[in-house]
C-alpha cells in the first residue's frame, strides 16, 4: 500500500479532468439536444421505464427538465476549467444519474462509467493545478500528488477491459455472433462498407475483440508491453468509432488508458509540444512565471492515508464483485438479462422481439390487446420485448390504466417471442403468468422467464 502514496507529477490527473469534463459535456448535450428536445424522451406525461426501487424518479415538466440539463452542462464546463471543482463534479454526476434513472431504456455501459467517475473524481485534487480555482487562490496549487489517484483511474479502465473480455467468452461470441448479423447492416458505410460486410471481418473482430479486452490491461500495466497495449487500444477504439455509434466511450477509454503510463509522460509531451508550437511555449512560460512562488506536494497525514487505503479496497472490491453477480441467477444472462447491467457486458447480443399484452377481467375475458404502439416511443418498444423487468413494468402500467378506467380488477398476460442473435424466435415470457402479480426480488431467478434453447441457424 505504501507505493500508492508515492508523490508524482499532478499533470496526468489534470489531463484526465479535462478529458472527462469534455466527454461529460458531450454526453449531457446528447441527452438534452437529441433525446430530450428532438425525441421528447423525457416527456413528463409519458410512460417511462424505471429501475427497481427508483420508480419515484420522474422527468420534470418543461421548462424545468431543460433547466436541469443546462445546469449539468455548466457543471461539466466547471470540471474542464477546474472551477468549483467538487461542486461541478457533483452537479454533473447528479444530472447524468437523474437522466439515467428517469428512463431506464437509455442505459449504456459508458453512461454508468461516467456517472461513477463523477462521484469518484469529486474527491480527487484535480483542480489543484491548471485551473480557475488555482488562479483565484494560487496557494491551493499542488505540484505533486500521490500516485494513488492515477492508479485508481487506470484500475477503472482495466476493469472495463477485463470483464468486457470475460463476458465475450460465450458460445455465441465465439461463433462471431452478433457481429456477423451487425456487419450486414453496415454494408452502406462510407468507404469501408464493402469490406465490413465480408464474413471474415466479423470473425477477426470477434476473436480480436475478446483477446484485446483480456490482454490490454496487462499489456498496459508492464513497461515492456505498454506501447503495444496503447497501439492496440488506439486501433480497437478507432475501428469502433468508424463502424459503431458508441458515443464518448472510445475517447474516454483512450484517455484512461494513458493513466497506465508513467506520470511524466504527459508533462514530457507538453514540453515537446511547447518547443515546437510558439503559443504553447509562450503560455507555458507565462504560467510558470505566474506561479513560480506557489506549489507544493499534497500532504498526506497517517489518518488520511488509512482512509484512502480503505476507500481503495472498497472500490476494488465493488468493481471486482459487481460484474460477477449474474452467476447468482439461473440461465443465460444474455437471455434473461438478470445481472446484465453494471457488469461491462458490452455489445454481446442482438435482440429483437414481438408480442402483445392481453388484459383480462375477473371472469377471464380479454377486454383489450395492447402492443405498445400508442403508449411507447419507438426506442422504448425496441427495448421492451427482450427485457423481462420492462415487460413487467409495462404490464403493471397497462393494468393500472384499465382499472382506473373502471374495468375493475384486471390481469395482464403476455404473448412475447424474442430472438437472441441468430437463434430462432422463442417464447420469452410464460403466457400463463399474470404479470401484474410478479414482484421483483434481488438475486432471485424469475420463473416467468422461459428457458433459452440454443438453436443457431
Amino acid at each position: 500500500m505504501k507505493a500508492l502514496f508515492k508523490q508524482v507529477d499532478i499533470t496526468p490527473i489534470v489531463f484526465m479532468r479535462v478529458v472527462y469534463g469534455c466527454m461529460a459535456f458531450g454526453e449531457i448535450m446528447g441527452l438534452f439536444a437529441f433525446y430530450h428536445l428532438y425525441h421528447n424522451t423525457f416527456d413528463a406525461d409519458a410512460f417511462h421505464f424505471r429501475y427497481h426501487s427508483l420508480d419515484w424518479v420522474s422527468p420534470l415538466p418543461e421548462p424545468f427538465m431543460s433547466i436541469v440539463f443546462v445546469i449539468g452542462l455548466i457543471g461539466s464546463i466547471g470540471i474542464v476549467f477546474g472551477k468549483y471543482f467538487r461542486l461541478s463534479c457533483f452537479i454533473t454526476g447528479s444530472v447524468m444519474l437523474y437522466a439515467f434513472c428517469a428512463e431506464q431504456s437509455l442505459y449504456l455501459n459508458h453512461g454508468y462509467l461516467m456517472i461513477c467517475m463523477a462521484f469518484i473524481l469529486m474527491w480527487f485534487p484535480m483542480n489543484r493545478s491548471f485551473s480557475l480555482d488555482v488562479r483565484k487562490n494560487p496557494a491551493k496549487r499542488y505540484l505533486t500528488v500521490p500516485v494513488y489517484y492515477q492508479v485508481i483511474l487506470a484500475f477503472l479502465m482495466g476493469i472495463v477491459y477485463f470483464f468486457g473480455g470475460i463476458a465475450k467468452l460465450n458460445p455465441d461470441w465465439l461463433r462471431a455472433q452478433p457481429l456477423l448479423m451487425w456487419m450486414e447492416y453496415k454494408r452502406n458505410l462510407f468507404l469501408i462498407g464493402p469490406l465490413v460486410k465480408q464474413d471474415f471481418v466479423a470473425w477477426i473482430m470477434a476473436y480480436g475483440g475478446f483477446l484485446f479486452d483480456l490482454s490490454c490491461p496487462f499489456l498496459l500495466a508492464f513497461r515492456r508491453t505498454r506501447k503495444l497495449g496503447i497501439a492496440l487500444a488506439l486501433s480497437f477504439h478507432l475501428v469502433n468509432v468508424m463502424i459503431f455509434n458508441i458515443g464518448a466511450f472510445p475517447w474516454l477509454s483512450l484517455g484512461l488508458s494513458l493513466m497506465f503510463f508513467p506520470p511524466d509522460l504527459i508533462p514530457r509531451f507538453i514540453t515537446w509540444v511547447s518547443k515546437r508550437v510558439k503559443w504553447v511555449e509562450k503560455w507555458t512560460l507565462n504560467y510558470n512565471e505566474r506561479y513560480k512562488d506557489y506549489g507544493m506536494a499534497m500532504p498526506i497525514s497517517s489518518s488520511r492515508q488509512s482512509l484512502m487505503s480503505f476507500m481503495f479496497i472498497a472500490l476494488v472490491s465493488y468493481n471486482m464483485l459487481m460484474p460477477l453477480r449474474h452467476h447468482l441467477y439461473k440461465g443465460n444472462v444474455n437471455w434473461t438479462e438478470e445481472g446484465h447491467k453494471f457488469a461491462w457486458r458490452m455489445m454481446l447480443r442482438g435482440k429483437s422481439g414481438r408480442g402483445s399484452f392481453f388484459v383480462k377481467d375477473e371472469q377471464g375475458k380479454v377486454i383489450a390487446t395492447v402492443t405498445g404502439k400508442k403508449e411507447l416511443t419507438k426506442r422504448q418498444r425496441q427495448r421492451l420485448w427482450g427485457h423481462p423487468d420492462r415487460v413487467v413494468q409495462f404490464a403493471h402500467y397497462i393494468g393500472d390504466k384499465y382499472e382506473a378506467e373502471g374495468y375493475g380488477k384486471v390481469a395482464v398476460y403476455g404473448q412475447i417471442k424474442v430472438r437472441l442473435n441468430d437463434h430462432k424466435y422463442q417464447t420469452f415470457i410464460d403466457p400463463e403468468v399474470d404479470l401484474r402479480q410478479v414482484e421483483w426480488k434481488q438475486f432471485r431467478s424469475e420463473s416467468y422467464i422461459m428457458p433459452f434453447e440454443f438453436s443457431p441457424k
